[in-house]
């Protein structure tokens, strides 16, 4: 991985490497061997989503790594469906998109338990890329109401945003 990282450098790209659950380097144990394993050519794609449910703490993560961080995944966890999927209820793939009338374990940032005000903390003047949403399942489309439910969890977490940002808990 890291001849391969050097070698992309080379050509001026930087390679990032996405953790991620139902993968071999998932949980915070297999990201710092990952990164203990690797050259400072190979960066980390720092999915705080995926950190979550892995177990991990997104900010200690950040803090662990910030001058490895090529890019960053902001979405939430939800607790419930979370904890479901590690007590082996729910499979990955109906973890993700959910069951019945039951969202996936995805939401927006600041609509579950990923303290967003710690990780943003731990990456002051960062200047990679980051993305920020929830993952679409087969909901999407699927009527007014859960549109409604997703606008408000946006709502919620766009103001969370705000206040971890200006050092206010929401």
């Amino acid at each position: 991985m890291s001849e391969f990282a050097e070698r992309a450098a080379e050509a001026g790209l930087t390679l990032c490497y996405h953790h991620h659950m139902g993968t071999v380097v998932q949980s915070e144990r297999d990201i710092d061997a990952f990164m203990a394993h690797t050259g400072p050519a190979v960066r980390l794609l720092l999915d705080a989503g995926h950190a979550r449910w892995g177990g991990a703490d997104p900010a200690a993560l950040a803090r662990a790594y910030r001058e490895r961080i090529g890019h960053v995944h902001c979405k939430d966890v939800r607790e419930a469906i979370m904890r479901q999927s590690n007590a082996g209820v729910w499979s990955f793939l109906d973890s993700i998109l959910g069951v019945g009338g039951e969202l996936g374990v995805y939401t927006v940032p600041g609509d579950g338990v990923i303290d967003y005000a710690a990780v943003f903390r731990e990456l002051k003047g960062y200047s990679g890329r980051g993305g920020a949403g929830s993952r679409a399942g087969p909901e999407e489309g699927a009527g007014f109401a859960l549109r409604a439910q997703r606008n408000r969890a946006s709502r919620r977490g766009v103001e969370r945003g705000r206040a971890g940002l200006n050092g206010r808990r929401t």
